[in-house]
């Protein structure tokens, strides 16, 4: 391959990726649009209000639930979610959705008003869009790339501490705002200026994203300002005969550079295709695809205008001559190099993130590998028990209590759920005043498990405390870690949590409210099938309850049903599940009109597994355009000294000087950065950017090799 045409791969190389860079700002600067779209649903409908409720005491929740979901207006809550490092914007509705309303993105439908009132006749745990799992979602809404995952539930009408929250309210008129702010004022004993004053709320950085693509696009444009001035001087020969010819500069540039210049024109139908497919909204963004296209053309005119400007300090003797200016060249190419190499440090720091997070997710993908096949209640219909979502009604509850009662201690079938009380959990329970006890202060993870999940997953085995359980006592594992004061806070707050309400159970526990509590050695990682983002799934001390049916409190009670993934009852793999759901069976415990289903633990962490993969790629991506960048602009310093120094280089070889002392300075120089950048990162404690930096240092001088001694000078001219 000739200089010319490796120019001319290289050039058209660094164009398509420009062009591509174009089309991921241009998604990125249009998932910020559709972010603040979604942040700004309902509020620029006529009449629409915004109302700020927190701080309410536990005995006006309740109240305040059945008004809010009761009354005329149709509610929208807005929270922005953060877990597993993954940033989701939930929409809550509720209340009047004779008042809802759609929202759309430009010309684009996410959700109308039918698919709203739709969820409304759904159990609860359905939404709209996309959460961890497939199979609570009624319809997908789409979203560009790089925008947060939106997805729309109801406001919970058996949770009354959900309907805590920041507000958009439509649908009322002038008198019926007066009227509905006035009565929650009185519900909730708080002023109507507080309820109409903001004071806490959530923003999405994404910022990073934004400076990274903007950096590789001006990297992009500055190698591609390298590559046309080499190919520029590479035709300082032709370029002076031409001129010494009479041809105008003029015409010499539009012959020099017009093929490139198609080249981008072409791009932009691919660019269009390109953004079909990758930009989540196909066809709907077609604009934005053709915009991005157009801008990258108007990259290519410019570099092509600032190259050009070269002809203007040389003059037509020195065009003819065939002088060039190599201290132009060398100041470019230097400093180019000068910023990618740090711009790669820069990139490292940004790339920790999501590294962390791809070992994260990886972890916890495999902690919840043993359990994927467990069987976990999804959904159920309330059948003869109307009330029970509601929370009125607790007949389901004694049902599915006989029913656990007759298989319990059965091979596969077990008690486990698990739940992680943060600092800031417990300073909330704290300032609610809720508990006569102190609320413990530091976090811990509470489990409860069955005797038999206990035994069958080696945790503990001892049976003499397990028979004491069974019997109806309340037994609780203990983490030896745990200081006598921890503890003592911790015993006081279950005690009183535990033996609230208990007239609503009929077991031993109820009765005798006997307690015990025993510290064990924490030897190895217990699974707890916690689900919170600041917690690990695994822990050496989580507070482990024995449960049974004979020491269940009133919460462990009600809970049986509850259906997501923290739902306690378990069943170790399908085979199992049926033989205690047949029909004949739960007919037996009247739970035939329930239709209950079961599903494994897997499908409730699909969404996990999908973000993941797209996080490695994503992560790969970043990574392999880093290192392209450089390689392409050490490649065209080592074409600048070639070019610039053709005789030089010609005339040391026939003195046989080696290739080391010819290219000496540019192996110092890539040492010499190479050093820097790594004092760099270890001042930092980047650990990929100290990676980072070895696998570019290897690839550099790889590419040097292979350049010297496979495309070396002669190579080049074509001899």
């Amino acid at each position: 391959m000739t200089r010319r045409k490796l120019l001319t791969y290289l050039i058209q190389g660094i164009i398509a990726m420009q062009s591509g860079l174009c089309l991921l700002l241009a998604l990125f600067l249009l998932s910020q649009h559709y972010e603040n779209t979604v942040k700004d649903y309902g509020k620029e409908e006529a009449g629409a209000f915004n109302l700020y409720i927190d701080q309410v005491a536990d005995d006006k929740l309740e109240p305040l639930s059945d008004f809010l979901l009761s009354s005329k207006a149709f509610l929208i809550k807005k929270e922005i979610q953060q877990k597993h490092q993954v940033t989701n914007i939930k929409i809550s509705v509720g209340g009047n959705f004779n008042q809802a309303i759609g929202l759309s993105f430009g010309h684009l439908n996410l959700f109308e008003k039918t698919d709203l009132q739709q969820l409304a006749n759904q159990p609860t745990d359905k939404i709209i869009g996309r959460g961890q799992g497939t199979l609570s979602s009624l319809k997908s809404i789409p979203r560009p790339l790089f925008a947060s995952n939106i997805f729309v539930s109801q406001i919970p009408v058996d949770d009354a501490k959900a309907i805590l929250g920041n507000y958009t309210v439509v649908g009322l008129n002038g008198k019926q705002q007066a009227y509905f702010i006035k009565q929650i004022a009185k519900i909730t004993g708080q002023s109507e200026a507080r309820l109409r004053q903001q004071r806490s709320g959530a923003h999405i950085d994404s910022s990073s994203i934004g400076l990274t693509l903007s950096i590789g696009l001006g990297v992009t444009f500055i190698v591609l300002v390298i590559l046309l001035t080499i190919y520029l001087i590479s035709r300082f020969k032709e370029i002076g005969i031409l001129t010494l010819n009479g041809w105008a500069k003029y015409d010499i540039l539009k012959v020099t550079f017009g093929g490139y210049i198609e080249f981008g024109v072409v791009i932009v139908p691919i660019n269009i295709l390109l953004g079909i497919f990758i930009s989540g909204l196909q066809f709907n963004g077609i604009w934005t695809y053709l915009i991005s296209g157009i801008m990258s053309v108007i990259l290519v005119l410019l570099a092509i205008l600032l190259v050009s400007t070269m002809l203007c300090f040389v003059s037509d003797l020195k065009l003819i001559k065939g002088f060039l200016p190599k201290k132009m060249l060398y100041g470019l190419g230097f400093s180019v190099y000068g910023l990618l190499a740090v711009g790669l440090v820069i990139t490292s720091t940004g790339l920790e993130g999501p590294v962390r997070q791809i070992k994260e997710n990886t972890r916890l993908l495999t902690a919840w590998q043993p359990v994927l096949d467990y069987q976990t209640l999804k959904k159920f219909e309330e059948g003869q028990n109307p009330g029970t979502l509601a929370g009125t009604t607790h007949a389901f509850s004694e049902e599915i209590y006989k029913w656990y009662q007759a298989m319990e201690g059965a091979t596969g079938v077990y008690l486990a759920t698990g739940e992680y009380y943060s600092k800031k959990q417990l300073q909330e329970l704290k300032r609610m005043d809720a508990y006569e006890t102190t609320v413990p202060a530091e976090p811990f993870t509470l489990a409860s498990f069955s005797p038999n999940y206990l035994k069958d997953h080696g945790i503990y085995n001892n049976q003499a405390v397990i028979n004491r359980a069974k019997a109806g006592k309340r037994i609780y594992l203990i983490p030896e870690s745990i200081s006598n004061k921890q503890l003592k806070a911790i015993k006081n707050w279950l005690i009183e949590n535990d033996t609230a309400d208990l007239e609503q159970v009929k077991n031993t526990f109820a009765r005798q409210r006997q307690f015990e509590f025993i510290k064990y050695p924490e030897r190895q990682p217990i699974f707890t099938w916690t689900n919170h983002a600041d917690q690990s799934v695994l822990t050496k001390s989580p507070i482990m309850l024995i449960e049974t049916s004979q020491n269940m409190s009133v919460n462990d009670y009600v809970n049986l049903h509850v259906n997501t993934l923290e739902g306690p009852l378990k069943f170790k793999n399908e085979r199992i599940l049926k033989m205690y759901t047949r029909g004949k069976v739960l007919k037996q415990y009247q739970l035939a009109d329930n239709k209950m289903k079961f599903v494994p633990v897997q499908q409730y962490i699909n969404g996990l597994r999908n973000d993941l993969r797209f996080t490695i790629y994503l992560f790969m991506g970043v990574i392999g355009f880093v290192l392209l960048i450089l390689a392409l602009t050490l490649i065209a310093l080592m074409l600048i000294y070639s070019v610039a120094n053709e005789k030089i280089i010609f005339v040391k070889r026939l003195m046989g000087y080696s290739n080391l002392k010819i290219y000496a300075w540019l192996v110092s120089l890539v040492c010499g950065v190479t050093g820097l950048q790594v004092i760099s990162v270890l001042y930092l404690h980047l650990d990929i950017g100290l990676k980072l930096c070895l696998v570019s240092f290897v690839l550099q001088m790889l590419l040097m090799v292979g350049f010297i001694k496979v495309k070396g000078i002669e190579k080049l001219k074509g001899k």
